[in-house]
C-alpha cells in the first residue's frame, strides 16, 4: 500500500520450501504448487494442494464466513484430450487457491475480503530421506494440471535414459 492507503499490489502467490540437511526433510507449502517425493518408484509423499473444493479447505473456508464457488460452464472443456473440471473458487477473492500469501483483497475488510477464509498458513512435514528414495519434484500447479504424478516420473526416466544419468536408473528399480 502506498501512504494513502491505496493498493499498490494486490496480487498473490504460493510457495512450497524444501530444507534438507543431512537425511532429514522438512516442507512447507502454502498454495497448489506441489512437491512429490518417489520412493522405489512410486509416489511416497505428495503435498497436499490447498484448493476450495477439497473438504479439509471448504469445511475452513465455511467455518470462517467464506464461500466457494463453481462458475457454471455451458460445455465441457478439455486439456490435452482430457476433460478438466472447473476450479472451486473461494469467496472473497475469486481465488482457486484457499492458502496464499499476499491477496491482500480477499484477506483486508478494508478491501472487501475477510480475515482467515484465505490465509498463508503452510503444512509442515519432516521426512527422513534414505537410499530408497529416487526422486523429489516441486513444481507449480501448471505442471500438475498436465501430467499426473505417474506420468511425471515416465518423463524423469525418459529424460534421464536420454542423458544416459545411469546412477539414477538402477535396471528397474525406478
Amino acid at each position: 500500500m502506498n501512504e494513502n492507503e491505496e493498493i499498490k499490489d494486490s496480487s498473490g502467490s504460493c510457495a512450497i520450501i524444501l530444507m534438507i540437511k543431512g537425511n532429514k526433510s522438512i516442507i512447507a507449502n502454502v498454495g497448489d504448487s506441489r512437491l512429490v517425493i518417489f520412493k522405489n518408484g512410486a509416489v511416497s509423499f505428495q503435498t497436499e494442494d490447498h484448493k476450495p473444493g477439497t473438504e479439509k479447505e471448504k469445511k475452513r473456508i465455511e467455518l470462517a464466513g467464506g464461500k466457494i464457488y463453481q462458475t457454471p460452464s455451458l460445455f465441457p472443456l478439455f486439456q490435452n484430450g482430457k476433460e478438466i473440471e472447473i476450479p472451486w473458487r473461494v469467496l472473497p477473492g475469486r481465488l482457486s487457491v484457499s492458502r496464499t500469501f499476499g491477496d491482500i483483497e480477499a484477506k483486508s475488510e478494508k478491501f472487501g475480503g475477510m480475515q482467515n477464509v484465505v490465509v498463508a498458513l503452510p503444512d509442515i512435514t519432516e521426512i527422513e530421506l534414505n537410499d530408497e528414495y529416487n526422486f523429489i519434484v516441486i513444481g507449480c500447479d501448471g505442471i500438475f494440471v498436465g501430467f499426473s504424478n505417474e506420468e511425471l516420473l515416465d518423463c524423469l526416466k525418459i529424460v534421464l535414459k536420454e542423458k544416459k544419468i545411469d546412477e539414477f536408473i538402477n535396471n528397474d528399480d525406478i
